[in-house]
């Protein structure tokens, strides 16, 4: 383990039983650890409490937001992390009701990771 996201040289020396040593370094690049949460429910009531619906994490650097009304129209999409839904599709406020959302993400060494669930919309 690593105390922080990083270069570092790892070394490793190995012994066989006669005695002989040999050793190896090498520079490696340590990446935060991945994790991600996805709340079920926001409230875009404009009171500066849970606004927007977004997941919140770390350990990726690809980010894609999908937002589908109940009839499988794709009403929002965000590539931007931190950009997330304030509940307006098409220039209005949607209706309080329940949406799907869809999240890709990417980390660092090329891993994928997809979500899809449900978000309640509370007015």
């Amino acid at each position: 383990q690593f105390p922080d996201t990083g270069l570092y040289r790892v070394t490793l020396i190995v012994r066989n039983e006669f005695g002989c040593y040999d050793t190896v370094s090498q520079i490696i690049r340590s990446y935060p650890p991945f994790n991600f949460y996805i709340p079920n429910a926001f409230t875009p009531t404009e009171d500066f409490v849970n606004d927007y619906f977004d997941g919140k994490g770390e350990g990726f650097i690809g980010y894609e937001m999908l937002i589908f009304n109940r009839w499988g129209e794709q009403i929002f999409k965000s590539v931007e992390y931190g950009r997330g839904w304030n509940g307006i599709a098409r220039g209005k406020p949607s209706k309080m009701d329940v949406y799907v959302y869809k999240f890709k993400l990417t980390t660092p060494v090329g891993l994928e990771y997809k979500y899809t669930g449900h978000v309640t919309l509370i007015r």
